[in-house]
């Protein structure tokens, strides 16, 4: 990755700086099919726990990569699916406020789906690519980039947000990624969650857009070759060959504010009921 300037660290209060890009679309196969992100945890979907931590950080716009319908809390998500499916990349936010769009073709895989959310972002702010322009996400520098299936978002997206600030308490309800000095962030590509067992959670971190586009430009010059999947050249690759050229800072985080729910006993150790199989 090229070197990153002061110029291009969020200033503090400043409006707009702060995206989210929460993918939820894939086809739950170890969970014999479940939408994963419908599963409830304590009266809310997994999939509105990571919109509502990303909300709350003050992100604007949040992008579902995912199917619209994969959130009943959201009354205009079917209308807006039609949007997504139709146009992928430049739906319509909805009656929340929310983005919604989907790789092409849909289970793509997750370097596409991550591609498709930035797609959206330099949509939704004019197609400016370095996020001065638009009245919508206009002045985008970072991206909170969130899986579905995460019950503990809502305490791992303000241990993220505090760490661009060297630690202290979370942030509010500000626009801006906690005022990150200048100096630190042009030092970084971002923030990602470890678990206990050192491993980067890479879909629950914090990164600068730029650098985001940077790999997805980078991964699709090299994956020349499109595999099965589709014509894309980022089908079917994957999220660690995507993000492997960043250098973010590890934020430590228990392993309950980062594990996913992939399983039916990942679903049973934190009481989740799945859905009865069909038939």
């Amino acid at each position: 990755m090229p070197p990153r300037s002061a110029a291009d660290a969020p200033l503090a209060g400043g409006p707009g700086t702060l995206a989210a890009v929460v993918l939820a679309g894939g086809r739950g196969s170890r969970l014999g099919g479940a939408d994963k992100p419908a599963l409830h945890f304590r009266g809310r979907t997994l999939l509105r726990r990571a919109v509502d931590a990303a909300t709350a950080a003050g992100a604007r716009p949040v992008v579902v990569v995912g199917p619209a319908a994969a959130d009943p809390a959201d009354p205009a998500g079917a209308d807006n699916q039609a949007d997504a499916d139709s146009q992928p990349g430049n739906a319509p936010p909805s009656a929340t406020g929310l983005r919604w769009t989907r790789e092409d073709p849909p289970h793509s895989g997750p370097a596409a789906a991550v591609a498709a959310g930035l797609t959206d972002l330099r949509a939704s702010d004019g197609g400016d690519r370095d996020g001065d322009g638009g009245d919508f996400a206009a002045g985008t520098s970072w991206v909170l980039l969130l899986a579905a299936d995460l019950p503990g978002v809502e305490t791992a997206v303000p241990a993220l947000l505090a760490a661009t600030r060297g630690g202290g308490s979370p942030p509010g309800r500000s626009r801006d990624p906690a005022g990150i000095g200048a100096a630190d962030a042009a030092a970084t590509d971002g923030w990602v969650a470890v678990d206990p067992a050192g491993r980067r959670q890479w879909l629950c971190g914090l990164y600068r857009r730029s650098a985001l586009d940077d790999a997805v430009d980078l991964l699709r010059r090299n994956a020349s070759v499109p595999d099965a999947h589709g014509p894309d050249p980022l089908a079917g690759q994957s999220l660690r060959a995507l993000l492997r050229p960043l250098r973010p800072r590890e934020v430590p985080l228990p392993a309950a504010a980062v594990a996913d729910v992939d399983t039916p006993d990942d679903a049973r150790r934190w009481n989740i009921d799945l859905p009865s199989p069909a038939g």
